[in-house]
């Protein structure tokens, strides 16, 4: 893939706390008296900062000795008469700080938002893009499947392979950059993509291992959106990503669980929960909400989302579904979540749980497989779905072009 250049360094390094890189910086940056005495000390200290949260202290200091010179010659060399530099002088530094300096600007902070599948996080998303001054891609799961259960990163042809198999990373159409680790990396995905858009702040939607985030990019900051699970459920049965309603609970289980374990690392500040619920009925009190996480007002804008997308208006009719439906599939879903249903502040339905046997559960897993099955089937075709899975056990390479296939058919179908 030409996107695909060599990769960097691998593995995670450790990240100080903004405080401490803050202080820290205090006493090394040991900026030219000429800089401070033109009023550019304080920006300067302000990038390397951040920049030793961002990426450690060793890419700092080649951002501080590039950031000097760039300043000395710009406000004090240049005013008295000094030569421009070469461009061959300007090219040694472009490949190297002055990229680094750019990411530290405008994405050192991105805003993630986070949560279950189907608890309406592509609504919002659509809301926080139509700001004029936030730039927010879709699904960004790309950057976090390809590490290890623990983080670890792959060596870079596997990593080349694997973004080259993902859809969402080719529609993205990102660049991978040569001698970037993968923090670094992950921030210039989201730099270019804010680059594109020409906004000064950026985003990105996160569905699963989002917990990792925190430990790549300690400068994060999130918005978690939760829906009742009894009408997650239903929905992502309807999306053919789980067979039964027990089976669909479960996933909405494994992301609130994984947001349990992120919030309580995480400084009150940097987060924000947003219910779908109130998103629906006070969606400009919400998005207000949101947008102080980004420093910004709320704009109308942010609601005219409906003129060039496929998605309605908020609709107080799409809340609370889960009345309506079958006692028994409320019952299931209730079993399945358990205490984090009232934890999360919503009310039983009043038939109270009914936690399956372990035949019964049994049974519960083999009718999703099969419902998962069968939904592959009429969305695929039978030939695509049985071709595919002798192919991942007996030859690799016809296993990708038949995955390519059906991402094709995956794409035709994009709401």
């Amino acid at each position: 893939m030409e996107s695909c250049r060599a990769a960097g360094k691998d593995g995670l390094h450790g990240q100080s706390s903004r405080t401490n890189a803050v202080e820290e910086e205090n006493t090394y940056i040991g900026c030219p008296r000429s800089i401070e005495d033109h009023g550019t000390r304080g920006p300067l200290r302000q990038a390397i900062a951040i920049h030793i949260t961002t990426f450690g202290r060793s890419k700092a200091k080649q951002l501080q000795r590039f950031l000097a010179k760039e300043l000395v010659f710009e406000q004090v060399i240049r005013p008295l008469g000094g030569k421009q530099r070469s461009e061959k002088q300007v090219e040694k530094h472009e490949d190297t700080s002055s990229s680094l300096y750019t990411l530290t600007m405008n994405v050192a902070e991105p805003v993630f938002l986070v949560g279950a599948e189907r608890s309406g996080t592509t609504l919002l998303r659509l809301m926080l893009d139509h700001h004029p001054d936030i730039a927010f891609h879709p699904e960004f799961e790309f950057s976090l499947d390809l590490l290890g259960p623990n983080g670890e990163i792959p060596p870079h042809s596997e990593r080349v392979r694997l973004l080259e198999m993902d859809r969402i990373f080719r529609l993205a159409q990102l660049n991978l950059h040569e001698g970037m680790d993968w923090p670094e990396q992950i921030l210039d995905f989201l730099e270019q993509f804010r680059t594109r858009s020409g906004k000064p702040r950026v985003g990105a939607t996160v569905h699963r291992r989002f917990t990792l985030l925190a430990q790549l990019l300690p400068g994060a900051k999130f918005i978690h959106l939760i829906r009742d699970p009894r009408d997650v459920a239903p929905s992502a049965v309807k999306m053919g990503w789980a067979g039964n309603a027990w089976a669909g609970a479960g996933r909405w289980v494994e992301a609130e669980e994984q947001w349990a374990h992120l919030a309580a690392s995480l400084d009150p500040s940097a987060f924000l929960e947003i219910r779908y619920e109130d998103l629906i009925r006070e969606p400009e009190r919400e998005l207000e909400r949101c947008c102080t996480l980004f420093g910004l007002p709320f704009d109308p804008a942010m609601l005219r989302y409906p003129e060039d997308s496929s998605y309605p208006p908020p609709d107080p009719t799409a809340v609370e579904r889960w009345r309506v439906s079958p006692a028994r599939q409320n019952s299931l879903v209730e079993a399945r979540v358990g205490a984090l249903l009232s934890e999360r502040g919503y009310e039983a339905s009043g038939a109270g749980p009914t936690p399956p046997n372990a035949l019964s559960r049994f049974f519960l897993v083999c009718g999703d497989r099969l419902g998962r099955f069968r939904f592959r089937v009429r969305h695929y075709g039978l030939s695509l779905v049985i071709g595919h899975a002798l192919a991942r056990r007996c030859c690799a390479r016809t296993a990708q072009r038949l995955q390519l296939r059906m991402q094709a058919l995956d794409d035709a179908h994009l709401r």
